[in-house]
């Protein structure tokens, strides 16, 4: 199977996503960090107008965490809930599907975050399942923050089927 990958950098280690689940490649912004929030969840960004959850892909993957550099950068992929970013340590750019030789991994059921390996100009690249990558945890928890991020400070949310008022 041929895909076009956006390849990136985390822990000096080559990954990709499919370029049709990526919006956008952000330098690395100041984000607000939200308490009782999961682990992966680094905090939201306000992107023209609208709350971007930005995800540690470092923690996601089991790896160190490392203190914020330049380099860094936010890949926004679009989901059905939201766009989410993930925080990798630098974008390496486009790969195409011709230019690559893909093999498939095992893929065990419960959201393993590789999808397949590919090769492409002599390097290694782990692709990702971006759903995965997400996490079910934190896949749950994101409409409950992004439903109380767009409320105004002091505004109550009404509930959604309240039932008619009798008088």
């Amino acid at each position: 199977m041929s895909e076009d990958l956006l390849v990136f950098d985390v822990a000096q280690q080559r990954y990709g996503l499919r370029i049709g689940q990526v919006r956008e490649v952000l330098p690395r912004a100041s984000v607000t960090s939200l308490a009782g929030c999961p682990a992966s969840l680094v905090g939201l960004l306000h992107l023209r107008g609208a709350l971007l959850p930005v995800v540690d892909l470092r923690e996601r993957l089991g790896l160190a965490a490392v203190s914020p550099r330049i380099g860094q950068c936010i890949v926004v992929i679009s989901r059905d809930v939201a766009d989410i970013g993930f925080l990798v340590d630098a974008a390496r750019g486009l790969v195409t599907g011709e230019s690559a030789a893909f093999s498939e991994v095992k893929r065990p059921a419960g959201g393993q975050i590789l999808r397949r390996v590919a090769m492409a100009s002599g390097e290694v690249v782990a692709v990702l399942d971006a759903r995965a990558a997400i996490g079910a945890e934190l896949e749950a928890f994101l409409p409950a923050v992004l439903t109380r991020a767009t409320e105004a400070p002091g505004d109550v949310a009404e509930p959604r089927n309240r039932p008619e008022d009798g008088s």
